[in-house]
């Protein structure tokens, strides 16, 4: 295929090299700046927090949590080998630790003890979560 400008040919170049989103997995990826922002101000974010983030997808929130806070740590889980390859190739910060794991199958309360505070983000099926856990208090933000 012929492109009218180099920069059109590298964008081709580059979504060819995505892997394909999985139905098995319920994959659908989040795509608008001014929810991502809602999300992450909503919730309490400073130097001593980590993040817990479900799914990262190809890391358009990760990338906005790493850039927009100062979070302590980014503990990532997802359940794709594939899009944790590309996530791990395009986002570099010693902050950001990938699980490849299913998330239904992670005790959550025991793998991030030793980490709290801790704020969860995520997005499931258009529904964005934000929860801060400190101690034993939580509280949930649900956008539309």
């Amino acid at each position: 295929m012929e492109y009218k400008s180099k920069r059109l040919r590298l964008e081709a170049e580059e979504l060819e090299k995505l892997p394909i989103k999985k139905k098995a997995y319920g994959q659908h990826f989040l795509r608008n700046q001014a929810v991502v922002d809602r999300m992450i101000h909503t919730v309490n974010i400073s130097s001593e927090t980590s993040v817990a983030e479900i799914g990262c997808g190809d890391g358009f929130l990760t990338s906005a949590i790493l850039h927009q806070t100062k979070c302590k740590n980014l503990f990532v889980y997802e359940i794709d080998s594939e899009w944790i390859d590309y996530v791990e190739k395009k986002i570099r910060d010693s902050r950001l630790k990938i699980n490849n794991d299913d998330i239904l199958q992670v005790d959550l309360e025991k793998d991030l003890a030793s980490h709290k505070p801790i704020v969860l983000l995520a997005n499931f099926c258009g529904r964005q979560l934000g929860t801060h856990a400190a101690g034993s208090e939580t509280a949930r933000f649900f956008f539309n």
